[in-house]
């Protein structure tokens, strides 16, 4: 395609080529696992999120309203879409790799555990009126999952 602009993957991309081709610091496994991680985490994720956010601004129409009289405020939305249905629900599986209690619950060694994102973005502790979508909530910070590098992927391209 000429013309078009370079995505900075694409460079990543090929410096893991390279990496492993000269010097082989790669294997050809640890390059396909880090190849399928930037498709998942950047393009999935990415894609998620604005089909999310796009649902929601019909089925809230004074918000779409909103936004389109306040287009500075977009930001906060894609903060917002990110927290209310985030693209992600779940973490991948983990085990515990010693007792651990959470809430009062022990859970034992080796046992499976699957954190639920979007229940955790729904906190009436850390969110006022939680339930509430979409709320353009200024200084709106977030934890967990939107503190990865995808965060910072698929806030740019939701704007």
């Amino acid at each position: 395609m000429r013309g078009a602009a370079r995505d900075p993957k694409d460079d990543l991309l090929s410096a893991m080529v390279q990496a492993q081709d000269e010097t082989g610091v790669l294997s050809r496994r640890e390059l396909v696992d880090t190849a399928f991680l930037l498709v998942v985490a950047g393009h999935e994720t990415t894609v998620h999120l604005i089909c999310n956010g796009m649902l929601a601004l019909p089925r809230h129409p004074e918000q779409l309203a909103a936004l389109r009289e306040n287009p500075a405020a977009l930001p906060a939305a894609v903060e917002e879409f990110l927290r209310f249905d985030g693209p992600v629900s779940t973490s991948t599986l983990r085990f515990t790799t010693k007792p651990v209690t959470i809430g009062g619950t022990e859970i034992p060694e080796g046992r499976l555990v699957l954190v639920s994102f979007l229940s955790a973005n729904r906190d009436a502790a850390q969110f006022a009126n939680p339930e509430d979508r979409p709320a353009w909530r200024p200084g709106l910070l977030m934890h967990g999952l939107t503190s990865l590098p995808v965060r910072a992927s698929a806030q740019e391209s939701g704007r």
